[in-house]
């Protein structure tokens, strides 16, 4: 079995976790997409998921608070 690699991406810094690969940047921007390229290589990724809202697009009172603030 392959070693797992959990790579994410936001355009805002994350909290820290053991194991995680951060990419900070905007997924849309061509040089973003080529750094989340870079780190599979020839490897496939298994699996994505992708919350697919901008941040702006929830209802304020939903809105969660920044990991990082």
């Amino acid at each position: 079995m392959s070693k797992v690699k959990i790579v994410a991406v936001d355009i805002q810094a994350m909290a820290p976790l053991p194991g995680l690969i951060q990419i900070v940047g905007d997924i849309t921007k061509k040089d973003t997409a080529q750094a989340l390229i870079r780190e599979f290589k020839d490897d496939a990724a298994q699996l994505v998921v992708c919350d697919g809202a901008p941040d702006g697009m929830r209802p304020k009172k939903l809105r969660l608070p920044n990991a990082t603030q």
